[in-house]
């Protein structure tokens, strides 16, 4: 068993990534190109005005997304929901692990250790 957190989730997810996983959620779901484009510039533009308050401060993260953001849950949800729709079905698929869940960004995760020995 393994179990992790995504150590700081909003401040660490790539931007690019983000806007990678919408593109893809867009696209899968029959949009049309001119709709995509338009929201893209939208999202891109939000995350450009990346700031977050803090004890009547304002604050902009580095990298990643601000924390806070009423848009922001939704953003690394649908890059988490793309990378493991990626990468993680596969691996059920193939049965390099057993079990996987995630809890906004707990994740537990069972493998055989009879196949894999992870060091």
């Amino acid at each position: 068993m393994i179990t992790m957190d995504i150590k700081d989730l909003y401040v660490n997810l790539p931007i690019q990534g983000i806007i990678n996983a919408i593109k893809h959620w867009l696209n899968i779901n029959g949009n049309d190109k001119e709709t995509i484009k338009q929201l893209i510039q939208i999202i891109q533009s939000i995350m450009e005005q990346n700031y977050f308050q803090y004890n009547n401060k304002f604050y902009q993260p580095k990298e990643g997304i601000a924390m806070g953001s009423p848009i922001s849950g939704l953003m690394a949800e649908a890059y988490l929901q793309h990378i493991e729709g990626k990468h993680i079905k596969n691996w059920l698929n193939t049965g390099e692990i057993t079990y996987y869940r995630r809890y906004v960004d707990d994740v537990i995760i069972l493998y055989d250790t009879k196949k894999y020995k992870i060091q």
